[in-house]
């Protein structure tokens, strides 16, 4: 058997031989495979890629290589793992149901053939906490209006202060382009303003999904709902 990465386009007939027992016949091809979803449970938390939070329950999906048995019945038989991959409940939701996406749902691969694959650390390095990160992104924001503003009054202070004379024209457009960068600064905040709160909405739809995944497959599983209330105020 050819063992390339990728497939052909021409056809090739399985590879057939006689099984140990030689009552039946056992049919090998590149193309056999299995795919199957296991529910993972822990104690602790597991760092997935594109999740918010470290989470106790996660989806693996494997995908082995297999050949078939064929005696009084057919029978599958998994070979070695091409593919593992881990995912959040509700990133496997959106897998199984969102179809036809330019981009597919994230995933933490957990291990592959011929690639070398390493737990991801927690945290993660491009994660920061949920208010930190809403804070950076309008922060930056306001930093880009800022620099526009001073870059426009820079051009504007070195003609004034440029030795001989300075062009009437060249003056007038950089008093427009500071004009500009000043007129435009409150419609930039306020679009800046509607951008944070599409980024909390997000995180926080987010935030339900991993919930009534889990909470949905704690119901599969026949465990009661449990309600947690935060009494901290009414102990102080």
């Amino acid at each position: 058997m050819a063992d390339k990465k990728t497939g052909s386009r021409h056809p090739i007939a399985p590879e057939v031989t006689a099984s140990d027992d030689r009552e039946g016949v056992i049919s090998r091809h590149p193309s056999f495979a299995t795919v199957g979803f296991f529910a993972m449970h822990g104690s602790g938390g597991t760092d997935l890629f594109g999740a918010n939070v470290r989470l106790a329950n996660t989806i693996r999906m494997k995908v082995c290589r297999a050949h078939m048995e064929t005696g009084t019945v057919d029978r599958v038989h998994e070979d070695e793992t091409i593919l593992e991959l881990e995912l959040s409940e509700s990133q496997f939701t959106q897998a199984i149901t969102q179809f036809n996406r330019g981009t597919g749902s994230p995933a933490t691969l957990r291990q592959a053939m011929d690639i070398g694959v390493a737990p991801v650390v927690y945290p993660q390095i491009a994660r920061v906490d949920v208010e930190e990160r809403l804070k950076s992104r309008g922060d930056h924001r306001v930093e880009a209006e800022i620099k526009k503003i001073r870059e426009a009054f820079e051009a504007v202070r070195s003609l004034a202060e440029a030795d001989g004379s300075v062009s009437k024209k060249a003056l007038q457009g950089a008093v427009k382009s500071l004009g500009y960068a000043i007129g435009n600064l409150p419609g930039n905040l306020d679009y800046y303003k509607k951008l944070l709160r599409e980024d909390a909405d997000r995180l926080l739809d987010e935030a339900k999904l991993e919930l009534h995944a889990s909470a949905s497959l704690l119901a599969t599983e026949g465990v009661p709902p449990l309600m947690l209330f935060d009494d901290r105020e009414s102990s102080e």
